[in-house]
């Protein structure tokens, strides 16, 4: 769902400036956090505690990707 939600057109980030979905590298971003969530979802519906362990550090990392270019950024919401 979080992934869906990245791609809303007319989104805003929390200042306020509108989500870059128009930034060439946003869509990679979205894909990667995409299959990390998938995977997890699948880890944790087989129940194996491991699996669900290690998918988390994938997301984690599809987020940090994002999170880099964008949210840390200053001015956020524009790339670096």
């Amino acid at each position: 769902e979080g992934a869906r939600l990245l791609e809303v057109p007319g989104r805003l980030c929390q200042n306020g400036k509108p989500v870059p979905i128009a930034q060439k590298d946003w869509a990679p971003f979205v894909a990667d956090l995409r299959k990390a969530s998938a995977a997890m979802l699948k880890a944790a519906q087989s129940k194996n505690k491991e699996l669900a362990s290690d998918t988390t550090n994938d997301v984690a990392g599809a987020c940090e990707n994002c999170h880099s270019a964008y949210r840390d950024a200053d001015p956020r919401c524009t790339p670096k």
